[in-house]
């Protein structure tokens, strides 16, 4: 957030991009942004966004280079640079602020942009594909779909590596962008490489304003994905994330899945980047789901307990990359993949066991889940 926009200006590749709000493509305003290869989100005036109709979804504090702390809200926006069209998270920048393209915009944009033929930011939507396959261990990983357009990004880069997998569904907070399309969704679940619904779930911590009605269409749209996951057979990837100091939205959670369990005795599936406590986990696994840890383990205390607690065969681990990275990595650096190594073996220190092992019981457990019925061999066992 340069408060000196007219000195970066020199230092920094200016390019037009249009932006509009997700659920209106066709109406976008020319936006012009400094190229900051520092910058994670994108900065948007908030007198643009209003005039979109984008709405914060959240308020987050930002540490500038000098140690300022600053409160800014942020979003979703449509980004369109010729003919490549991506969401993303966005800043709403206040008077003062820079008009930046951060990062992650560029990440969602999938490709190489040129600025007048003197320099180029290659942004290649296929690195995960990549790191993972020339990865010095073997790995595979899923990439998940937070909306119907990233959904479908996922099975187009599942179907580019052989050692990557797909999973589709529709966010809690694009709830307000996207109505769920059952139809759309099933198609792609035909893809071979899809192994699972998601990410969907119930978010009461990143949207501006949590009331009844919130909580009731980010339930609703749960449900469907439930429907739809129960239907065709596959596990559900779950995002929780409870108000600040509570456990709501796991609390919440556990409700809907009980309910369905009774009705779909096939309902399975893994609860991502979990930060719930030791009862919500056992009542998770109680329903056949499993709970999963990031690099947030590396550097947090916060979770040790629960760790020590989770049965062995209801225990994985994922990075969410490109967010959190370990501490082995540059604070605020992007992560990727290779970090889950990371991650297991943190999980073993935590919970005094040999990594080795335990790596090989999580990735019978992530077998488990995600290898579809009927694909299973005779000596995997459920």
């Amino acid at each position: 957030f340069g408060h000196s926009a007219k000195s970066v200006r020199f230092r920094l590749t200016v390019i037009t991009i249009d932006v509009g709000h997700p659920a209106k493509p066709t109406k976008t305003i020319p936006v012009e942004f400094l190229v900051d290869s520092g910058a994670i989100y994108s900065v948007v005036p908030s007198r643009i966004l209003k005039r979109l109709g984008v709405k914060p979804l959240a308020e987050e504090t930002f540490t500038l280079a000098n140690g300022q702390k600053i409160k800014r809200k942020k979003g979703g926006a449509l980004f369109r640079y010729q003919e490549k069209v991506g969401v993303a998270d966005v800043v709403f920048g206040q008077p003062g602020d820079s008009t930046l393209l951060g990062a992650f915009t560029l990440l969602v944009l999938m490709g190489e942009l040129s600025f007048g033929g003197a320099k180029k930011i290659t942004v290649d939507f296929s690195h995960t594909g990549n790191v993972v396959k020339n990865a010095p261990v073997k790995l595979g990983g899923v990439v998940v779909g937070c909306d119907l357009e990233g959904s479908r990004q996922a099975v187009e880069l599942a179907e580019a590596h052989e050692h990557l997998f797909a999973s589709v569904g529709l966010h809690p907070n694009h709830e307000p962008d996207e109505a769920f399309d059952a139809a759309a969704y099933r198609a792609l679940v035909a893809h071979p490489k899809v192994v699972a619904i998601g990410e969907c779930g119930l978010d009461y911590f990143r949207p501006a304003q949590v009331d009844d009605e919130l909580k009731r269409k980010q339930q609703t749209l749960l449900g469907e994905q439930i429907a739809l996951a129960t239907e065709l057979d596959k596990p559900l990837i779950i995002h929780s994330r409870p108000s600040k100091g509570t456990q709501d939205a796991y609390q919440d959670l556990i409700e809907i899945l009980k309910e369905a369990k009774v009705a779909h005795p096939n309902l399975r599936g893994d609860t991502h980047f979990f930060v719930g406590g030791t009862l919500e986990m056992q009542a998770l696994v109680a329903l056949d789901f499993t709970v999963s840890f990031t690099a947030v383990i590396t550097f947090a205390r916060d979770y040790d307990r629960v760790i020590r607690a989770v049965p062995r065969a209801s225990l994985l681990a994922e990075t969410d990359a490109p967010y959190v990275p370990p501490t082995s990595r540059e604070k605020g650096s992007r992560n990727d993949p290779l970090a889950v190594e990371d991650v297991v073996a943190k999980l073993a220190e935590i919970r005094g066991e040999d990594p080795e092992a335990l790596r090989g019981e999580i990735l019978a457990n992530s077998q488990r889940l995600f290898t579809p019925r009927a694909l299973r061999p005779p000596d995997l066992k459920v």
